[in-house]
């Protein structure tokens, strides 16, 4: 159940918006109506995609979305708090609440009500959750959005398919690769270590907002460590400026390793 409730609340970070606006979720969508600096059809680099592409802008965003896994014997509803390049905090509940996640630049904190114990989780424990050696909170908050990582440069190797761009990354030890719609939006990221550990996410039914395109249903699998299928659903967006959240470990919990 612990891994379960972590790769849960995890997931928590992928959601949607209220607007009512639907875009087809196939590679072949129109394209969506926003002046870019560069033409999709002009871009000939990694560098050239990044800077054509507006960089998410938000102070706070808050999602709501519905789990489902077949590690789990029932949907798993959860909701999410991001302040920009500071700080995620999200819950889970089955009727109840049965979990709550604090996330910032270097640990995080897991509580898991039903165990009555708590996880405390360093920068490698955050990283290997998406499948990285290394952790970037803000990184992990384009991820989450489904939106083109900001750090990629002129080291990723540039693929141009029909309608959309394939990007990959590899050293000694780690494999990257994105599919990127003509909108700079993400299609699918996979994390992939030489230990056989990967991450495979994949973004659909996607909707605008403030001239950019967020997914509503996110699908992902996870290899190595744990084996697990998660789809995230119904995803709900809201972009409104709002205080910070409280986060206190109960009185008699016990701290539990990862």
């Amino acid at each position: 159940m612990n891994k379960i409730l972590l790769i849960a609340l995890i997931s928590t970070l992928f959601f949607g918006c209220k607007s009512k606006k639907k875009i087809t979720s196939t590679p072949a969508e129109k394209e969506y109506s926003t002046q870019k600096s560069i033409d999709f059809e002009d871009i000939k680099n990694a560098s050239q995609l990044v800077e054509s592409s507006e960089s998410i802008d938000f102070r706070w965003v808050r999602m709501s979305g519905t789990i489902k896994s077949p590690q789990s014997p029932m949907p798993i509803n959860t909701t999410i708090k991001m302040k920009k390049d500071s700080i995620v905090w999200g819950f889970a509940n089955v009727f109840v609440e049965v979990g709550r996640l604090l996330i910032n630049n270097d640990s995080g904190v897991m509580i898991n009500r039903l165990g009555s114990e708590y996880i405390v989780m360093n920068k490698k424990d955050l990283g290997d959750l998406i499948g990285r050696d290394d952790f970037s909170l803000f990184n992990a908050q384009e991820l989450i959005l489904g939106q083109l990582p900001s750090t990629i440069n002129s080291s990723y190797n540039f693929n141009r398919k029909d309608t959309t761009i394939e990007l990959s990354f590899t050293n000694g030890s780690f494999k990257e690769t994105m599919t990127v719609g003509r909108n700079r939006n993400l299609y699918k990221y996979t994390a992939e270590k030489n230990n056989g550990e990967r991450v495979e996410i994949s973004y659909g039914n996607f909707i605008s907002i403030n001239s950019k395109l967020f997914p509503t249903t996110i699908n992902m699998i996870t290899k190595g460590r744990g084996n697990y299928e998660i789809s995230i659903s119904n995803i709900n967006y809201s972009f409104n400026e709002t205080d910070a959240v409280a986060f206190t470990i109960p009185s008699g919990f016990k701290k539990k390793n990862r």
